[in-house]
């Protein structure tokens, strides 16, 4: 099944650039999601820690770490990304329409090699906040582990995938970025919208 980027246009030359790549994510996207499932099946089978109970102290600093794994998996990939941004260079073209809100008016010169670009930008980025967000899962398993109740690790299960889920894939997500960065967009120079 070929992947739909609903990129219309005569810009096929960047669709067809854009296709491998957002496969590939996507097939990361569904295997660290699944990844979350599989956590918190192995919490549900591991049996809980006999004659150990959890420490308010350590439900305190397990609920920390998973907050802050959590909140990190937006910001983390969101300045990692900004400083990668800001090394990559691409040769742009003045756009030629009316402003746009929210949108950049430039064009790229290249677009075929902008949007390799755009998708090398956007990997490191997307694997750093799905694995901050398994952490999160990992927090239920490792609660689960000191001594925690099944329910309340499974909570923490259940955020960590939800977080992970929330992060699909889409060109847009990976690409917007990389226009509002560069202050281009693709439609405008392919001709084409995704």
């Amino acid at each position: 099944m070929r992947s739909r980027l609903r990129y219309h246009g005569p810009g096929m030359d960047t669709q067809r650039i854009l296709a491998k790549p957002m496969k590939v994510v996507r097939i990361l996207w569904a295997a660290l999601t699944f990844s979350n499932v599989l956590i918190g099946v192995v919490t549900c089978f591991m049996p809980p820690p006999r004659g150990q109970v959890l420490q308010s102290q350590q439900l305190v600093m397990l609920s920390v770490f998973a907050l802050a794994a959590a909140v990190a998996s937006f910001i983390v990939p969101m300045r990692a990304r900004a400083q990668a941004l800001a090394r990559v260079r691409v040769e742009l073209l003045a756009g030629d329409g009316p402003p746009v809100p929210d949108r950049p008016a430039g064009r790229f010169a290249n677009p075929q090699d902008a949007a390799r670009k755009a998708m090398a930008n956007a990997f490191t980025p997307f694997i750093m906040s799905m694995a901050l967000s398994e952490a999160v899962s990992l927090v239920g398993l490792s609660l689960h582990a000191v001594g925690g109740p099944l329910p309340l690790a499974l909570g923490f299960v259940a955020a960590g995938t939800v977080l992970a889920a929330s992060r699909f894939p889409t060109p847009a997500r990976l690409l917007a970025p990389f226009e509002r960065a560069k202050g281009a967009t693709f439609a405008a120079s392919d001709g084409g919208s995704y």
